[in-house]
C-alpha cells in the first residue's frame, strides 16, 4: 500500500543494519518519518551532519548507531556508489558553522558534495537524482516501523520553518 504522504518510496529497506558497511559512503535519514527529516553523511566509519546548534564531525559511526538506537530513532541509511574522500567532505563541513535557512540546511554541504551543479531543494529531490544515476546501492533501516516506506512529503517552506523553530527550542 502506497502511502498518500510518502514523497519517495525506497524500493527495498534491509531491516539488518549490522549488514551496513561503514567504511562506504552513507547518506544518514534521521527522524525518517518526521516532516522534514535530518540528514547526514558519512564516509570511512565517521559521520558528520549541520544542525541549528552545530554540526557532527568525525563521529564515529558505532559510536553514532549506539546513540541512534538508545533513543530509538527512526533512520535509514542508504549505501552510495560514491566515493568519498574524509578529507574532502572535512573541508566541505569546514565552510559551515551550523544550519540556519535553505542555504545552510543540512541538506547543503551533501548536495554539494553528491551532486554539485543539480538543482536540488529537497531531499526528495536529491534521492530522485541519486536513484536515477543508479548512485544508491543498498537501503538499511534502523527503529523503522512496518509500515515504513519512504519519506513523507513536504516543502521548502515548512523546511525553513523546522529551522526556525529549532533556532527558539532549548538546547
Amino acid at each position: 500500500m502506497v502511502s498518500l504522504n510518502c514523497d519517495f518510496e525506497f524500493d527495498f529497506i534491509d531491516p539488518n543494519f549490522e549488514n551496513v558497511n561503514n567504511q562506504n559512503t552513507l547518506l544518514w535519514i534521521l527522524h525518517a518519518d518526521k516532516v522534514p527529516p535530518h540528514i547526514g553523511i558519512s564516509v570511512n566509519g565517521f559521520f558528520f551532519s549541520l544542525k541549528v546548534r552545530g554540526k557532527d564531525e568525525f563521529l564515529p559511526i558505532n559510536k553514532f548507531v549506539n546513540i541512534l538506537n538508545s533513543k530509538k530513532i527512526l533512520t535509514v541509511a542508504v549505501e552510495l556508489n560514491i566515493d568519498l574522500l574524509l578529507d574532502e567532505v572535512a573541508n566541505k563541513y569546514d565552510q559551515f558553522d551550523f544550519a540556519k535557512d535553505l542555504e545552510s540546511s543540512c541538506l547543503v554541504p551533501i548536495k554539494e558534495l553528491l551532486l554539485s551543479g543539480e538543482k536540488i531543494e529537497r531531499l526528495k529531490d536529491l534521492l530522485d537524482i541519486l536513484r536515477e544515476k543508479k548512485l544508491m546501492n543498498k537501503v538499511f533501516g534502523l527503529n523503522l516501523t512496518e509500515s515504513y516506506k519512504g519519506i513523507p512529503f513536504y516543502t521548502t517552506e515548512q523546511i525553513e520553518l523546522r529551522l526556525e523553530k529549532l533556532r527558539y527550542v532549548e538546547g
